[in-house]
């Protein structure tokens, strides 16, 4: 009994203690209330909108949000920053030739700043352009992936090192942002890194890893040289032109062959330098490449799509064009442009208007066409899926009268006449064909008036019609029997 009066008596305190404590909340929180009436009052309240220009121009607390950092230009502007530091030393030149140097350094760092101006703005303008068009976003990650053709390796262009009179670098490591292909992000996605120089793409990585390949890394050469040839890895060789030349000579025509052993013979006195040629990617390494796919007749599976190419093909059918002047057309004013120093934003707008125009011909782009509209005559997937059931059905059903005319010649009860009686009524009843239900006529009156669509209870096939269409039926048929007449 005294247990449960303590137990009681520990509940009601606990009780009071809880009231308690919501009373003194409800006492400040009016208290505040009173304070701020007054202060509004007194006109002495704080304006709301001080610090609004913190939240920036993509909205509230954007300035603690990193990934809608990148949406404004302050990302670039901020990474492209250079620590830089005075130099004692320096101070003690000529006053004279500093002035020049430094209105010519002035001049220098506002280009400079100009360049990345339009650089940064064509970042976000790249960056904006891929939020809405969801095919931009396809093709940036198709080329961030590595997905599109190879078409080798350029060495970087080595930046000029320019000395100040004053200033210095303190971090060598502050220059290479400049010709950094993206700015750089305070946010690091790990699945969407990009391919390190020499190594596979993360999809290629990710595809090679499977069970079935993990035989094949250790049938990869040593990196052992022998004579001229040196292995470094499977992707990776140094091979002399002389071997080269070597290697393809199975492959060349004669009169190529030829002339290539003149070139090999009269060079041969160059051999003892040790001029090699580098390929980061060969074309056959190790035989796991690919060879083009034949067709049965041995002639390369090559589809030709456009009419340009249609034009070419029929010139060179008909002799209009030899392959050495199909060659000859491929060298232009724009196939060996100097791209070197030139900012991303005008060389991704050169590449839309820089594609020579070539003439293409009637003949040509009728074929194409033609083409075109086969291809866009056949009938759809469902169209050929009824077809082949179709197919499917009556295949299975000749087969079980197959099994049936068997059974019928096979049986002794019967005579010859008998049998042959059987075996053609069941063939007339397989060939017999369904009659053809005819159509419904509906009348276009009362709730089908104006209808669109199919009438309601109506099943298959049905035909509306109304008062007109059968007045004039019949003096259609008056018109003709008149002329019978």
């Amino acid at each position: 009994m005294d247990e449960d009066l303590r137990i009681q008596e520990e509940l009601e305190s606990m009780r009071n203690k809880d009231n308690a404590k919501r009373k003194r909340e409800r006492r400040r929180e009016n208290e505040r209330r009173q304070r701020e009436i007054v202060r509004m009052q007194l006109n002495m309240a704080t304006p709301v909108d001080i610090g609004l220009e913190e939240s920036g121009p993509i909205g509230e607390d954007s300035m603690f949000s990193l990934r809608s950092l990148h949406m404004t230009d302050a990302m670039p502007r901020l990474s492209r920053g250079k620590m830089i530091v005075t130099s004692n030393r320096e101070r003690d030149q000529d006053s004279a030739i500093a002035q020049t140097e430094d209105g010519d350094e002035q001049s220098d760092n506002e280009q400079d700043r100009l360049e990345r101006q339009l650089d940064s703005m064509y970042h976000l303008y790249r960056e904006r352009k891929a939020d809405i068009d969801g095919k931009y976003r396809a093709r940036k990650a198709r080329k961030d992936w590595g997905d599109e053709e190879w078409e080798g390796l350029s060495e970087s262009a080595t930046s000029q090192d320019t000395e100040s009179s004053y200033l210095k670098e303190a971090d060598d490591s502050t220059n290479e942002y400049d010709n950094h292909e993206t700015p750089l992000s305070l946010l690091r996605d790990l699945e969407d890194s990009d391919a390190v120089a020499g190594r596979l793409s993360k999809r290629a990585e990710a595809f090679f890893s499977q069970d079935i390949f993990l035989g094949i890394a250790d049938v990869a050469p040593n990196s052992e040289s022998t004579g001229n040839f040196r292995v470094r890895n499977n992707l990776d060789r140094e091979i002399t032109p002389k071997q080269i030349i070597d290697t393809k000579r199975d492959t060349m025509t004669k009169p190529l062959r030829s002339r290539i052993t003149s070139f090999t013979e009269s060079g041969s006195e160059h051999d003892d330098q040790d001029t090699r040629i580098k390929f980061v990617k060969p074309a056959d390494v190790d035989g796991w490449e690919e060879s083009p796919e034949k067709r049965p007749g041995g002639r390369l599976d090559i589809d030709i799509i456009t009419a340009e190419a249609m034009t070419l093909a029929h010139q060179l059918a008909t002799g209009q064009k030899t392959s050495h002047e199909a060659i000859d057309d491929g060298f232009n004013k724009l196939s060996f442009r100097d791209r070197d120093g030139l900012p991303e934003w005008f060389l991704e707008d050169e590449s839309k208007h820089d594609k020579p125009t070539k003439p293409i011909t009637r003949a040509a782009a009728q074929a194409i066409k033609e083409k075109l509209r086969a291809f866009n005559a056949r009938p759809i997937k469902k169209v050929r899926e009824a077809k082949a059931r179709k197919k499917l059905k009556v295949a299975q059903k000749l087969e079980r009268l197959k099994k049936k005319s068997d059974v019928l010649a096979n049986d002794e009860g019967m005579t010859e006449k008998e049998k042959a009686e059987s075996i053609a009524k069941l063939l007339s009843r397989a060939t017999r064909k369904k009659p053809a239900k005819p159509a419904k006529l509906v009348v276009a009156r009362g709730p089908n008036r104006g209808i669109q669509g199919r009438p309601k209870g109506v099943k298959g096939r049905y035909r509306m019609v109304d008062p007109r269409m059968k007045k004039e039926l019949r003096a259609q048929k008056r018109v003709a029997q008149r002329k019978k007449t």
